[in-house]
């Protein structure tokens, strides 16, 4: 898989609504196997996510190939197939043995996430709500060193705070709670330094 490759799939992964008309398993199988097939056996992200699935979670490949490990993996931890494929995906493609994150593939990740932050707003924002709940626990991902090595170390204190606040589902009541607000306006004050 090269850079290329990888950057395509970080955008598609974080800007789906760009790639398919509809966010759902049919339409992101249907493009994953698309770009396989259209780079003539050259990305090889389908063998990747079979080995890391049996690898990293023992979820053995079976006649449901990597489409079936990602739906067991998924209703193991009671999340909906596509977070979970998005997850699993940026796992793999972030992983130092599969040549890391470039700076380009690190920049698509964070003006993501910018965006995620800059929805939690006092009055309110239409895309505020579940949505933006899923999309926070599918992307950021405070566990991992190569997400954490892309932030400051005074952005990454406020993005755990967040998913802190995310886990704790104290997140909102039509609009966001404190201290999901002052988290938001400290990051804003960092981006603005």
């Amino acid at each position: 898989m090269t850079d290329q490759d990888k950057l395509l799939l970080v955008r598609f992964i974080t800007r789906m609504g760009m790639y398919i008309p509809e966010r759902n398993k049919s339409n992101i199988i249907s493009f994953v196997y698309g770009y396989e097939i259209g780079r003539n056996g050259e990305c090889s992200f389908t063998k990747l996510l079979i080995e890391h699935m049996e690898n990293k979670y023992s979820i053995p490949h079976s006649s449901a190939s990597w489409i079936g490990q990602i739906h067991f993996y998924a209703e193991k931890k009671k999340s909906s197939w596509e977070s979970t494929f998005r997850q699993i995906s940026l796992e793999i493609i972030g992983s130092e043995e599969n040549g890391g994150l470039n700076q380009e593939m690190q920049d698509t990740i964070k003006t993501w996430i910018h965006s995620l932050i800059g929805r939690i707003e006092a009055q309110g924002n239409p895309w505020f709500n579940q949505w933006w709940v899923d999309e926070w626990k599918t992307v950021v991902m405070t566990k991992k060193n190569w997400f954490k090595n892309m932030w400051t170390p005074q952005e990454f204190k406020i993005i755990q705070a967040i998913t802190k606040e995310v886990s704790n589902n104290n997140v909102f009541m039509i609009v966001p709670k404190e201290p999901l607000l002052s988290l938001s306006e400290k990051f804003r004050h960092l981006e603005k330094q």
